[in-house]
């Protein structure tokens, strides 16, 4: 099992995440491809993500898993305009709960930890 922290749409091969991916077996373009795909489709482009890789026993096949969303964390990448606030309040919606009253929760977490963004 690998965790990874990676930008939705975005990942990109590199020294750290080709290291990892190649002492598991598991082949870096496949999950590349695999990961950039699916969660371009899910969070908006080039908000991490946090994802759990997991190889299966043949070495060339794997499974994946979103990681929850952390409000202090997340909020801090932003982009700072209205919509990525409503896109994260979307996605984190906790239950009977509105969208209005998610964003007024979550910008009151940002003004909490001096996000300017």
């Amino acid at each position: 099992m690998l965790k990874l922290r990676i930008k939705a749409g975005n990942l990109k091969p590199g020294a750290s995440i080709s290291a990892k991916l190649g002492a598991l077996g598991v082949p870096v373009s496949d999950v590349i491809k695999t990961l950039n795909a699916d969660s371009a489709t899910k969070y908006p482009k080039n908000l991490r993500v946090f994802v759990e890789l997991i190889p299966t026993t043949d070495a060339k096949k794997f499974s994946y898993k979103y990681l929850p969303l952390t409000d202090s964390s997340t909020l801090k990448m932003l982009d700072g305009t209205e919509q990525s606030l409503i896109n994260h309040a979307t996605l984190t919606l906790k239950n009977r709960q509105t969208l209005k009253q998610r964003i007024k929760e979550l910008k009151g977490i940002k003004k909490s930890l001096n996000v300017t963004k």
